[in-house]
């Protein structure tokens, strides 16, 4: 880990990009409602979750493991400042 990354961890700077859904802090009882068992509802709550996720890129990471993706978003990500590097 960076000495820039730890920085930002330590400072909390990294809550900004933390978001609140209001509209679904009763999603447990509205699945519950539905009749849907727990592990159902626990699927749902991660589906619904994932959706919603917004990746961030914090300063001085980069994105490994793209060796897989298709030319064509490797040159968005690119063309968008992201690093493709393979090397650390």
């Amino acid at each position: 880990m960076s000495k820039q990354l730890l920085q930002i961890i330590l400072n909390k700077e990294h809550h900004a990009y933390r978001c609140d859904y209001p509209e679904y802090a009763d999603i447990s009882e509205r699945f519950k409602a539905e009749g849907l068992c727990a592990k159902e509802r626990m699927t749902r709550r991660f589906e619904l979750l994932a959706k919603l996720e917004k990746p961030v890129l914090l300063p001085s990471r980069t994105m490994k493991a793209l060796q897989k993706l298709p030319h064509s978003l490797k040159c968005s990500l690119t063309r968008a400042g992201i690093s493709c590097s393979s090397t650390p």
